[in-house]
Protein backbone atom coordinates (compact mmCIF):
# COMPACT_ATOMS: atom_id res chain seq x y z
CA UNK A 1 0.00 0.00 0.00
CA UNK A 2 1.26 3.46 -0.85
CA UNK A 3 1.93 5.43 2.34
CA UNK A 4 0.00 8.66 2.80
CA UNK A 5 1.80 11.93 2.21
CA UNK A 6 3.43 13.32 5.31
CA UNK A 7 1.59 16.36 6.67
CA UNK A 8 4.53 18.65 5.83
CA UNK A 9 4.90 17.34 2.29
CA UNK A 10 2.79 20.15 0.85
CA UNK A 11 3.80 22.79 3.39
CA UNK A 12 6.03 25.65 2.34
CA UNK A 13 8.40 28.03 4.11
CA UNK A 14 10.04 31.22 2.80
CA UNK A 15 13.24 30.75 0.82
CA UNK A 16 14.96 33.15 3.21
CA UNK A 17 14.90 30.45 5.88
CA UNK A 18 17.80 28.73 4.11
CA UNK A 19 19.14 31.62 2.00
CA UNK A 20 19.11 35.05 3.65
CA UNK A 21 19.73 36.69 0.26
CA UNK A 22 16.60 35.15 -1.26
CA UNK A 23 13.13 36.61 -1.05
CA UNK A 24 10.01 35.11 0.45
CA UNK A 25 9.12 32.82 -2.43
CA UNK A 26 7.99 29.39 -1.21
CA UNK A 27 10.25 26.38 -0.86
CA UNK A 28 9.47 22.92 0.42
CA UNK A 29 9.25 22.45 4.17
CA UNK A 30 9.61 18.67 3.92
CA UNK A 31 12.91 17.49 5.51
CA UNK A 32 13.31 14.61 3.07
CA UNK A 33 12.83 16.87 0.06
CA UNK A 34 15.22 19.42 1.54
CA UNK A 35 17.86 16.71 1.97
CA UNK A 36 17.28 15.45 -1.58
CA UNK A 37 17.55 19.01 -2.91
CA UNK A 38 20.90 19.45 -1.19
CA UNK A 39 22.18 16.13 -2.54
CA UNK A 40 21.09 17.00 -6.08
CA UNK A 41 22.68 20.44 -5.84
CA UNK A 42 25.94 18.90 -4.67
CA UNK A 43 25.86 16.51 -7.63
CA UNK A 44 25.37 19.23 -10.21
CA UNK A 45 27.94 21.54 -8.67
CA UNK A 46 30.50 18.73 -8.67
CA UNK A 47 29.67 17.85 -12.28
CA UNK A 48 29.90 21.47 -13.50
CA UNK A 49 32.63 23.47 -11.70
CA UNK A 50 31.42 26.54 -13.61
CA UNK A 51 28.88 27.06 -10.84
CA UNK A 52 31.46 27.62 -8.13
CA UNK A 53 33.97 29.39 -10.34
CA UNK A 54 31.42 31.97 -11.36
CA UNK A 55 28.95 32.19 -8.48
CA UNK A 56 30.82 31.07 -5.36
CA UNK A 57 29.18 30.58 -1.98
CA UNK A 58 26.34 32.97 -2.74
CA UNK A 59 25.49 30.93 -5.81
CA UNK A 60 25.46 27.75 -3.73
CA UNK A 61 22.86 29.26 -1.39
CA UNK A 62 20.67 30.27 -4.32
CA UNK A 63 20.98 26.80 -5.82
CA UNK A 64 19.64 25.36 -2.57
CA UNK A 65 16.73 27.79 -2.35
CA UNK A 66 15.92 27.42 -6.07
CA UNK A 67 15.92 23.64 -5.65
CA UNK A 68 13.56 24.00 -2.71
CA UNK A 69 11.22 25.99 -4.95
CA UNK A 70 11.46 23.37 -7.69
CA UNK A 71 10.31 20.77 -5.16
CA UNK A 72 7.06 22.68 -4.70
CA UNK A 73 6.22 22.06 -8.36
CA UNK A 74 5.61 18.42 -7.50
CA UNK A 75 2.40 19.47 -5.73
CA UNK A 76 0.99 21.11 -8.87
CA UNK A 77 -1.11 19.50 -11.59
CA UNK A 78 1.30 18.15 -14.24
CA UNK A 79 -0.16 20.49 -16.85
CA UNK A 80 0.95 23.50 -14.79
CA UNK A 81 4.60 22.45 -14.53
CA UNK A 82 5.96 23.17 -18.05
CA UNK A 83 5.24 26.91 -17.79
CA UNK A 84 6.96 27.05 -14.39
CA UNK A 85 10.03 25.24 -15.73
CA UNK A 86 10.19 27.56 -18.74
CA UNK A 87 9.97 30.59 -16.47
CA UNK A 88 12.89 29.32 -14.38
CA UNK A 89 14.79 28.32 -17.52
CA UNK A 90 14.68 31.89 -18.84
CA UNK A 91 15.42 33.44 -15.45
CA UNK A 92 18.52 31.30 -14.93
CA UNK A 93 19.72 31.73 -18.52
CA UNK A 94 19.72 35.51 -18.10
CA UNK A 95 21.94 34.99 -15.07
CA UNK A 96 24.46 32.99 -17.05
CA UNK A 97 23.16 29.46 -16.41
CA UNK A 98 22.14 27.97 -19.78
CA UNK A 99 19.27 25.53 -20.11
CA UNK A 100 21.41 22.39 -20.15
CA UNK A 101 22.38 23.02 -16.53
CA UNK A 102 18.73 23.18 -15.45
CA UNK A 103 17.96 20.09 -17.53
CA UNK A 104 20.64 18.06 -15.73
CA UNK A 105 19.65 19.46 -12.35
CA UNK A 106 16.05 18.37 -12.85
CA UNK A 107 17.32 14.87 -13.62
CA UNK A 108 19.43 14.89 -10.44
CA UNK A 109 16.48 16.12 -8.37
CA UNK A 110 14.21 13.42 -9.77
CA UNK A 111 16.74 10.74 -8.88
CA UNK A 112 17.49 12.07 -5.40
CA UNK A 113 13.80 12.47 -4.53
CA UNK A 114 13.18 8.96 -5.81
CA UNK A 115 15.93 7.50 -3.61
CA UNK A 116 14.33 8.94 -0.50
CA UNK A 117 10.69 8.27 -1.40
CA UNK A 118 10.61 5.39 -3.90
CA UNK A 119 6.91 4.80 -3.26
CA UNK A 120 6.09 8.29 -4.49
CA UNK A 121 7.87 8.25 -7.83
CA UNK A 122 4.76 9.54 -9.57
CA UNK A 123 4.91 12.71 -7.47
CA UNK A 124 8.38 13.53 -8.77
CA UNK A 125 7.82 12.45 -12.36
CA UNK A 126 6.86 16.03 -13.27
CA UNK A 127 10.51 17.04 -12.80
CA UNK A 128 11.67 14.36 -15.22
CA UNK A 129 9.00 15.66 -17.59
CA UNK A 130 10.49 19.13 -17.28
CA UNK A 131 13.97 17.80 -18.02
CA UNK A 132 12.65 15.98 -21.08
CA UNK A 133 10.98 19.17 -22.30
CA UNK A 134 14.32 21.01 -22.15
CA UNK A 135 16.07 18.12 -23.90
CA UNK A 136 13.47 18.11 -26.67
CA UNK A 137 14.02 21.85 -27.17
CA UNK A 138 17.76 21.26 -27.54
CA UNK A 139 17.24 18.41 -30.00
CA UNK A 140 15.23 20.75 -32.22
CA UNK A 141 18.44 22.46 -33.27
CA UNK A 142 21.23 19.88 -32.76
CA UNK A 143 21.42 16.13 -32.33
CA UNK A 144 22.79 14.69 -29.09
CA UNK A 145 25.95 13.26 -30.64
CA UNK A 146 26.95 16.59 -32.20
CA UNK A 147 26.27 18.40 -28.93
CA UNK A 148 28.27 15.93 -26.85
CA UNK A 149 31.20 15.63 -29.22
CA UNK A 150 31.54 19.40 -29.69
CA UNK A 151 31.46 20.01 -25.94
CA UNK A 152 34.00 17.25 -25.31
CA UNK A 153 36.31 18.56 -28.04
CA UNK A 154 36.29 21.98 -26.39
CA UNK A 155 37.09 20.51 -22.99
CA UNK A 156 39.92 18.44 -24.44
CA UNK A 157 41.42 21.48 -26.15
CA UNK A 158 41.46 23.72 -23.08
CA UNK A 159 42.32 21.09 -20.50
CA UNK A 160 45.95 22.14 -20.10
CA UNK A 161 45.28 25.89 -20.13
CA UNK A 162 45.78 27.83 -16.89
CA UNK A 163 42.48 28.35 -15.04
CA UNK A 164 40.52 26.17 -17.50
CA UNK A 165 37.03 25.33 -16.24
CA UNK A 166 36.27 21.58 -16.48
CA UNK A 167 33.07 20.57 -18.29
CA UNK A 168 32.71 24.07 -19.72
CA UNK A 169 31.93 22.77 -23.20
CA UNK A 170 28.32 21.93 -22.41
CA UNK A 171 27.81 25.33 -20.79
CA UNK A 172 29.00 27.18 -23.89
CA UNK A 173 27.16 24.88 -26.28
CA UNK A 174 23.93 25.31 -24.35
CA UNK A 175 24.36 29.09 -24.30
CA UNK A 176 24.63 29.13 -28.10
CA UNK A 177 21.51 26.96 -28.34
CA UNK A 178 19.61 29.23 -25.95
CA UNK A 179 20.45 32.15 -28.22
CA UNK A 180 19.17 30.34 -31.30
CA UNK A 181 15.97 29.29 -29.50
CA UNK A 182 15.55 32.82 -28.07
CA UNK A 183 15.53 31.55 -24.52
CA UNK A 184 18.15 34.18 -23.64
CA UNK A 185 21.00 35.89 -25.48
CA UNK A 186 24.17 33.80 -25.34
CA UNK A 187 26.15 36.78 -24.05
CA UNK A 188 24.99 36.08 -20.47
CA UNK A 189 27.33 33.09 -20.36
CA UNK A 190 29.88 34.18 -22.95
CA UNK A 191 30.67 37.60 -21.49
CA UNK A 192 32.12 35.88 -18.43
CA UNK A 193 33.84 33.15 -20.46
CA UNK A 194 35.45 35.71 -22.77
CA UNK A 195 37.03 37.77 -20.00
CA UNK A 196 40.67 37.70 -21.10
CA UNK A 197 41.84 39.09 -17.79
CA UNK A 198 40.39 36.02 -16.09
CA UNK A 199 41.48 33.33 -18.55
CA UNK A 200 44.08 34.68 -20.94
CA UNK A 201 44.19 35.07 -24.74
CA UNK A 202 44.49 31.38 -25.65
CA UNK A 203 41.30 30.49 -23.76
CA UNK A 204 39.47 33.49 -25.21
CA UNK A 205 40.45 32.56 -28.77
CA UNK A 206 39.27 28.98 -28.23
CA UNK A 207 35.95 30.14 -26.83
CA UNK A 208 35.42 32.52 -29.75
CA UNK A 209 36.20 29.79 -32.26
CA UNK A 210 33.89 27.34 -30.51
CA UNK A 211 31.09 29.89 -30.53
CA UNK A 212 31.37 30.34 -34.29
CA UNK A 213 31.97 26.71 -35.27
CA UNK A 214 29.32 25.22 -33.01
CA UNK A 215 26.80 27.85 -34.00
CA UNK A 216 27.30 26.87 -37.64
CA UNK A 217 26.19 23.31 -36.82
CA UNK A 218 22.80 24.31 -35.47
CA UNK A 219 19.51 24.18 -37.31
CA UNK A 220 17.69 27.49 -37.03
CA UNK A 221 14.03 26.86 -36.19
CA UNK A 222 11.58 28.30 -38.65
CA UNK A 223 9.09 30.90 -37.48
CA UNK A 224 5.54 31.24 -38.71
Amino acid sequence: MKPPNRPDRDRHVPASTINPDAGDYPITADPGERAASTAATRRTWEAYPYYYRRYGERGWRFSLSDSGWIATLCSLPPTAVPAKVQWLQRLLATRGMPSYLLERHLVALTEEFGKRSPDEAARYAVLAMGARMLLDERLRVVDAQTFDSAAQAFDDEVRSMPDAVPAMGVVLASAVIDGVLRVAPEKFAFDWALDEARFGPAWRATVERFRTEFGAKLTRPTTN
